[in-house]
């Protein structure tokens, strides 16, 4: 990405002046302080530097100290505009926050800000974050973190600086405990996340106070214990049968738009198999005529797999109805609503599930529909295609899976529902008789 770089004056009228950075990109601005001071008649606007004219210089005073001064602010000024150039080459598409880019440029110029910030915390919070997006920090594998990885922690930091503010106080290193573990996790499921939700949070601050713990920023390790545990929910992975899909789809939702949205784009996932990051996405140029058929042809935003996914009728008629363009909705309001849906279609027979919360095992019957979320849609796809008797190496062609093990991760079938679909092989059907 390129970005044009702006040194400006504080105050140009006055007698000294601080000069500040400005920089500008996809709608978002920096304006860092620099921490020099100059005096307006030494700057030059079009170099954007301290001006180093004799005839300038030479009339300032006649101190000869003054060029010593032009140089040494030119100097820090080009450190600046360096490490604004390399953080965005280094960055391309996925740029931070304008906090973001300034800690890059403080850990580039005066690293001694950093330090500083980062022995707290909440600073240090954002300096790990900071690290991952420009790729300073890495995976184990020596990779820069995934943008979506990327997303999941800058909403742990979201949803802390939320906890910090409702309950009025700074967290430090210090105040990590079990107490604090039992309130933050209450209050993420107060709004409405799901234990696997929480667990992902949680899992976010053990890695960033590991992480502070190897740098010796800290020596509280009551992370560590057993109770402070990463939540998690499992489930037999649900997916929607074929009579619960009907049933949604048969859903009269007139004066319910925003239902009606949420149940179309669900049921685009379903008959296509894609991630919500892919189905969200088809448009006219997704659509093309085959020989005999129409196909969605897309490439997979998370593997980059190019996939050629029929168009079912029941598919079809959803995208004549929004002119082929999936119609769009925030992820979050598709959860919430999609569970509504399922609710209003019935969906509610007991599914067990397994909660996991401070090393204590909990097994529960919860009704399906609040399981359904933009995920079910794909596995829905997957195990309905499974079911309908195509071949697995069929099926991962469309929903790009590499191996037959990934793809049944999302086939989860029951007993039952294995052996009626065995029950209409030859093998099974077919009764041979030995002659006598």
């Amino acid at each position: 990405m390129k970005v044009n770089p702006k040194f400006r004056l504080r105050k140009p009228n006055d007698e000294t002046t601080s000069i500040y950075l400005d920089v500008r990109y996809k709608g978002q601005r920096v304006v860092y302080g620099t921490e020099l001071v100059i005096a307006p008649a030494l700057w030059d606007k079009d170099t954007m530097r301290a001006s180093t004219k004799t005839k300038v210089i030479g009339n300032y005073k006649k101190d000869p100290s003054v060029r010593l001064d032009c140089d040494r602010i030119n100097s820090h000024l080009n450190k600046i505009y360096d490490a604004v150039i390399d953080y965005f080459v280094k960055a391309g598409e996925q740029v931070g926050t304008p906090e973001e880019v300034k800690t890059y440029i403080i850990s580039q110029v005066a690293p001694e800000r950093v330090r500083s910030a980062t022995t707290n915390l909440n600073g240090y919070i954002d300096h790990f974050i900071d690290e991952m997006v420009s790729g300073r920090l890495q995976t184990i594998k020596g990779t820069k973190y995934a943008a979506t990885t990327v997303k999941q922690y800058k909403s742990f930091r979201l949803r802390f600086n939320e906890f910090q503010t409702k309950k009025r106080k700074v967290y430090d290193f210090d105040d990590i405990d079990m107490d604090f573990y039992d309130r933050f996790s209450a209050y993420l499921t107060e709004i409405n996340n799901q234990p696997n939700s929480v667990g992902k949070q949680i899992k976010c601050m053990k890695a960033i106070l590991r992480s502070a713990i190897d740098k010796k920023l800290h020596t509280n390790r009551t992370f560590q214990n057993k109770k402070f545990t990463v939540q998690r929910l499992e489930t037999n992975s649900i997916y929607l049968t074929e009579t619960e899909l009907a049933r949604i789809a048969a859903l009269d939702l007139t004066g319910k738009k925003h239902l009606e949205i949420a149940r179309d784009l669900f049921l685009i996932g379903c008959y296509t198999a894609q991630r919500i990051s892919d189905y969200s996405k088809i448009n006219k140029d997704s659509i093309s005529n085959r020989s005999g058929f129409q196909a969605i042809e897309l490439i997979q935003a998370k593997t980059g797999q190019r996939v050629i996914v029929p168009i079912k009728p029941e598919l079809l008629k959803i995208l004549k109805k929004y002119d082929f363009t999936a119609p769009y909705m925030v992820e979050q309001k598709l959860n919430q609503y999609i569970k509504k849906i399922g609710q209003m279609a019935g969906i509610d027979e007991g599914v067990p599930i397994t909660e996991y919360s401070q090393g204590r095992k909990i097994v529960k019957h919860v009704p399906k529909f609040t399981l359904i979320q933009s995920h079910t849609a794909r596995r829905t796809g997957a195990t309905l295609m499974y079911l309908a008797g195509i071949l697995l190496p069929d099926v991962m062609k469309i929903t790009g899976h590499k191996n037959v093990k990934q793809l049944m991760q999302y086939i989860r079938v029951t007993e039952e529902e294995t052996a009626s679909k065995l029950a209409l092989h030859p093998y099974f059907s077919t009764l041979k008789v030995e002659k006598g």
